[in-house]
Parts: structure tokens; C-alpha cells; sequence
């Protein structure tokens, strides 16, 4: 088994978004209708360990946004280390640069 991140990414490569719970909200903000509604639909709450797939036009996951503790706490290693075996066999994933905007200490 191949694990799916990616540190250079293809044409098929997705973005993975991390985020605290406290991050969910300003994230969702420049979200379209269609994603608010999706993650909302399927209960996301961006607690740490949580991650919805959304899916792209085709129905295929388009993007995942995984929840996150706060950078600083041990337990965010743990929510990261156990990230590449929940993504779906045979896909492409690379770490949402703005993800680093979203989990750096500084508040949204």
C-alpha cells in the first residue's frame, strides 16, 4: 500500500485542509453554497480526528478537510500520523498550503 500525500502534486492530486474547531467557521466563509451545504449535511464539526470528503461535480472526493487540535498540543502530531489511512485507496493528496494560515498559532 502507498500512502496518498504527496509532496509535489499532479493533476489529480486533492487538497487536504486541516482545521481546529475554532477555524471551521472563517474556513466555510469563502466556502461556496454547495460545500457549506455538504459538510454542514454531513455533520462536520472539524473536532479533532474527524474528516469529510467532498466531493467534486463527478461525485468523486474533490477535497478532504480533516479536524485538528491546536498546533501546539501533542495531540495534533496524532491527528496528522493517522491521516493517510483513512484517505480513500487509490487517490492523490496534498496538505492545503492555506491550511498552514489555519493551524498556525495566531487566530483566524
Amino acid at each position: 500500500m502507498s500512502l496518498p500525500l504527496r509532496p509535489k502534486p499532479t493533476p489529480t492530486t486533492r487538497p487536504l485542509t486541516l482545521l481546529t474547531k475554532d477555524q471551521l467557521r472563517g474556513w466555510l466563509k469563502g466556502a461556496g453554497a454547495s460545500v457549506k451545504n455538504w459538510v454542514a449535511g454531513n455533520g462536520f464539526k472539524a473536532a479533532p480526528g474527524e474528516l469529510c470528503l467532498v466531493p467534486g461535480r463527478d461525485g468523486k472526493p474533490a477535497r478532504a478537510l480533516a479536524g485538528v487540535a491546536d498546533a501546539g498540543s501533542r495531540e495534533f502530531l496524532w491527528n496528522l500520523a493517522a491521516l493517510p489511512l483513512r484517505l480513500p485507496d487509490g487517490t492523490s493528496w496534498r496538505l492545503d498550503p492555506r491550511s498552514e494560515e489555519h493551524t498556525s498559532e495566531t487566530p483566524v
